[in-house]
């Protein structure tokens, strides 16, 4: 669906997008996607939706006819809300619902988009507009007011009808504090308006957070003992950079500044990770002691290429100059390009994640406005901090709520599984198996028909999820090729679980995630219905989302040994990765672009894991070819197929050869973990086919295998 044409320099220029696709706070959004699941419910007759720039970005805009052809059709919106946020990601689920007695066409008898009703964000019935009482409903319904972009908020008006989502409901959090009342993020989504929050407001928990720098020891977490407990080569070379297009041009000294506000406000960046007798320990150091933070490199009287390569080149050194020894773990880089700047921003995985990138983009930008204009920089109160949850994860190792779980991860059937074959000879390039010098990428795209009926039409009939959907498609493929209807996959979530009322994350920087193993059991019947709700209920029965694996794992030694037997089995099987990328999406004004460097390797030069499913804006899969043989792809490409196929509508079908359904791209370059999973996208379905489809071209295509 992109635009381009061809300069005359050669170069593509890219011109937009030629169909209905739009992106929502980073999000690739289908319109016609939001259109059908509009029309599926029963009260509507027709549907239409549209992009509309606000105060706060782009927001969807739902125009709807209902089957009655009545306008005045009374709280239509708030159940077409309520069903599409059962069938849709919550950034797909509209800002506002205008309902029409008919919608308006073209001469040809087309939908006429600009001739629909303009929309302004304010309370969708001004006749029932009820003004604020009180204090406290003045304040929170200037915020609102503020943060949503809507001229007037009633005390009666919906948080998500004026088009509040979760990242607005963190900065109605924010303000509110500063206003002296004491709100949560579940409070909204539990009372979301004005007159239920005001009755709230003060009762949320009290969440004590050191406000000052916290240094000193900090116990490390599971996921970080989990990274470094591997014999690395490099364990420096393990980052999350960030580069960054400034909207306008930024001056180096209120920069400097304000990434040294970053240092002192977010305890995480100052961490120092050392190598004693004992093993590796985690010390929060004093900002003060830490140096200068930001680089600056001039390439204006460089052309477009050449400065395309040295800024890889110092970004690449700005990476490898990381030290975890001397806490240098977070580090900037301003680059003049004439025109134009680039401000890259990196940091070691073990100290962030990509919610982190969030705020500190988000708090970057505020704490660089004031500094600019010569004011003190105010940054909202800090939540629970990076020590204290350590500590109180360790509270909860110790706990008998943990003891509870750990029959479920020590349940011998999980240790029983066979792992599966790597019967290769050989070793591609570096002469041994699993190593990074014999890793690939594998690029792949679905077509639009057969993602659709996935997305809609199967997650409809089974009442699940897609991801329920591909994960029983991977275990019957991977049954299908190894024999085993037993598979132990790794899953990874975002880790900011809720674990007490007064533990409060959501201003808080760090590497959060958990990973743990899981048993997906085909031990049932062939029927797809059954294996899908098989492998349901095995999902929802994984205790804590995960959480408690990590700490029976590693903060608990009469635990230790035996899951770290469970996890040796789940490495050697594909990890499922719930991964988020956002791919250009706006960060306070700034445009942005993830890049990775290839995952850590060990002294054996060995990869994290042997395969990776991940969902990214251009899917990519880690893992080795030498893993695979001709013959086992031979029989993993039919299997995951007739899965697929099973599971999508009547009349579709994938294709390896013919119209581009899949695309290859083959690549030395190797995606890694990028943090978290929020929804379910098309990128999501092509990671799991670059594990089913792995080196089906150079494989299958010349043995005419179609």
């Amino acid at each position: 669906g992109d635009l381009a044409r061809y300069r005359e320099d050669g170069e593509l220029e890219f011109l937009g997008r030629g169909d209905f696709q739009v992106k929502v706070r980073g999000n690739r959004v289908e319109l016609e996607e939001v259109e059908n699941a509009l029309r599926r419910h029963d009260e509507v007759a027709e549907a239409v939706v549209v992009a509309r720039e606000a105060s706060g970005g782009t927001r969807l805009v739902a125009y709807v006819v209902p089957v009655t052809g009545d306008a005045e059709s009374g709280g239509l919106q708030t159940r077409l809300r309520a069903a599409l946020k059962e069938a849709l990601p919550e950034y797909m689920v509209p800002a506002t619902f205008v309902v029409l007695g008919e919608l308006p066409l073209t001469p040809n008898g087309k939908v006429d988009r600009a001739a629909l009703p303009k929309v302004g964000y304010e309370a969708p019935a001004a006749a029932e507009y009820r003004a604020p009482r009180d204090e406290v409903e003045q304040q929170l319904a200037a915020i609102w007011s503020e943060v949503l972009g809507v001229p007037r908020v009633g005390v009666r008006d919906d948080f998500f009808e004026l088009g509040g989502d979760s990242i607005l409901s963190l900065q109605i959090v924010s303000r509110a504090q500063r206003a002296g009342l004491r709100l949560t993020p579940r409070q909204i989504f539990e009372h979301p308006t004005v007159a239920e929050l005001a009755r709230l407001a003060g009762s949320a928990e009290t969440v004590t957070a050191e406000q000052g720098e916290v240094v000193g020891p900090v116990p490390l977490s599971p996921i970080q003992r989990w990274y470094l407990e591997r014999d690395l080569e490099a364990p420096e070379h393990f980052t999350l950079p960030l580069l960054l297009e400034p909207v306008e041009r930024l001056e180096e000294e209120p920069l400097r500044a304000a990434l040294a506000v970053l240092l002192r406000h977010h305890d995480a960046l100052r961490a120092r990770f050392t190598r004693g007798a004992g093993g590796w320990e985690q010390e929060l150091l004093p900002s003060s002691g830490l140096g200068d933070l930001l680089e600056i490199v001039d390439l204006a009287g460089l052309d477009a290429a050449a400065q395309k390569t040295e800024l890889a080149r110092r970004g690449a050194e700005l990476q490898a100059g990381l030290d975890l020894a001397a806490g240098r773990v977070f580090r900037g880089l301003l680059a003049d390009l004439g025109d134009n700047q680039r401000l890259l921003l990196v940091a070691h995985h073990l100290v962030v994640d990509t919610v982190s990138w969030r705020l500190l983009v988000e708090d970057l930008g505020a704490a660089y406005r004031a500094l600019a204009a010569g004011q003190e920089p105010l940054l909202p109160a800090k939540t629970t901090s990076w020590r204290a949850w350590q500590e109180r994860l360790a509270e909860r190792a110790a706990s008998d709520d943990l003891t509870a779980e750990t029959r479920y991860w020590l349940d011998p059937a999980r240790a029983e599984v066979a792992e599966l074959p790597a019967d290769i000879e050989g070793g591609g390039e570096t002469g041994e198996l699993g190593t990074e010098g014999s890793a690939r990428t594998v690029r792949v795209s679905l077509g639009a028909e057969t993602t659709r009926s996935l997305l809609e039409d199967a997650s409809r009939a089974y009442r699940t999820g897609v991801q329920d959907l591909l994960l029983t498609a991977l275990a019957r493929a991977v049954a299908d090729w190894s024999g085993e209807r037993r598979l132990l996959v790794d899953l990874e979530g975002h880790g900011r679980e809720e674990i007490a009322a007064d533990v409060d994350l959501s201003r808080t920087a760090g590497w959060f995630a958990t990973l743990y193993p899981v048993l997906l059991d085909l031990e049932y019947d062939d029927e797809p219905g059954a294996e899908i709700k098989a492998v349901k209920e095995q999902l929802r029965a994984v205790p804590s989302r995960g959480l408690g694996y990590g700490l029976l794992r590693y903060l608990r030694p009469e635990t230790a040994e035996a899951l770290a037997r469970l996890r040796a089995i789940a490495e050697r099987t594909p990890a499922y990765r719930n991964v988020y990328l956002s791919e250009d999406g706006s960060y306070a004004g700034l445009v942005i672009d993830l890049d990775a460097g290839a995952p850590p390797t060990n002294a054996r030069g060995e990869t994290f894991t042997r395969s990776a499913i991940g969902a990214i804006p251009e899917p990519g899969e880690m893992g080795s070819d030498d893993l695979l043989s001709a013959g086992q792809v031979g029989v993993l490409i039919p299997a995951a197929r007739r899965v697929l196929e099973r599971h999508a509508a009547p009349g579709t079908e994938l294709f390896l050869s013919g119209e581009p359904v899949f695309n290859y791209e083959f690549s030395t370059r190797l995606p890694r973990d990028m943090g978290i999973f929020t929804g379910v996208s098309i990128a999501f379905i092509a990671g799991l086919l670059a594990f089913l489809f792995r080196r089906a071209s150079g494989v299958l295509l010349p043995l005419g295998i179609t």
